[in-house]
C-alpha cells in the first residue's frame, strides 16, 4: 500500500498529548500507512515527507495541528491531498480567519480554509465555547473558489483536543476507508 500520512501535534506536542495522537499514529502504521508525527510548526518536515509522493497523501492534526493541516496541504499546491482531518482547531490559532457561521445555538467566529487540492476533509469541533475556552471551537471551511473538497464537520462536546474515543475511531475509519477506496482506483 502506497500511503503517507503526516500526524500533527498542537502546542506543546507530546507533553500536552502524550497518549492519544501517538496512539492514532500507531493505528495508522498498523493499517499499513507510512507516517510521521510532527509539531504544528514543522511545515518543512511535512512538505519533505509528502511532496511529490505518488500515492495516497493525508494530514491529520489536533488543536493547532488541526489548523496546520489545511495550511500544510496548501503548501503542496497542485498535488492532490486525499485527506485532511482535524480534531478541534483552536479559535486562537493565527491561521484562522474571521467568519460568522450559525450552527444551531452556536455562532462560529473562526475558521481555516481548506484548499481545493484536498479531496476530502473532516473536522471535529466543540460547539460549546465554555467547555474548551475556544481551544476546540473553530472549524474548517472550503477556501474561496473551492467547490471540489468533500468537507464534513462533526460537532462533539469533548474535552480539548478531542482526539480520543469515538472521535478518534471515526477519524481512523474515515482515513482508512478513503485509503481503501484510493487503492481500488490505482
Amino acid at each position: 500500500m502506497s500511503v503517507r500520512v503526516a500526524v500533527v501535534f498542537g502546542q506543546f506536542g507530546q507533553f500536552a498529548d502524550p497518549i492519544n495522537l501517538p496512539a492514532f499514529q500507531q493505528r495508522l502504521q498498523q493499517a499499513g500507512a507510512d507516517t510521521i508525527l510532527i509539531q504544528h510548526t514543522d511545515s518543512q518536515k511535512a512538505y519533505n515527507f509528502l511532496y511529490g509522493f505518488n500515492g495516497f497523501v493525508g494530514i491529520v492534526g489536533a488543536s493547532l495541528g488541526a489548523g496546520a493541516g489545511p495550511i500544510f496541504a496548501g503548501y503542496l499546491n497542485k498535488q492532490k491531498v486525499g485527506f485532511v482531518g482535524g480534531f478541534q482547531p483552536s479559535d486562537f490559532d493565527p491561521v484562522m480567519h474571521e467568519v460568522s457561521i450559525q450552527s444551531g445555538a452556536d455562532l462560529i467566529t473562526r475558521a481555516v480554509n481548506v484548499p481545493a487540492n484536498v479531496v476530502n476533509a473532516l473536522c471535529f469541533r466543540n460547539p460549546v465555547l465554555a467547555v474548551t475556552g475556544g481551544l476546540g471551537h473553530a472549524t474548517y471551511v472550503r477556501a474561496p473558489g473551492n467547490a471540489v473538497t468533500v468537507l464534513d464537520v462533526i460537532e462533539r462536546i469533548d474535552a480539548h483536543p478531542g482526539d480520543f474515543g469515538v472521535a478518534q475511531d471515526t477519524m481512523f475509519d474515515r482515513v482508512t476507508g478513503l485509503i481503501k477506496a484510493h487503492a481500488g482506483q490505482a
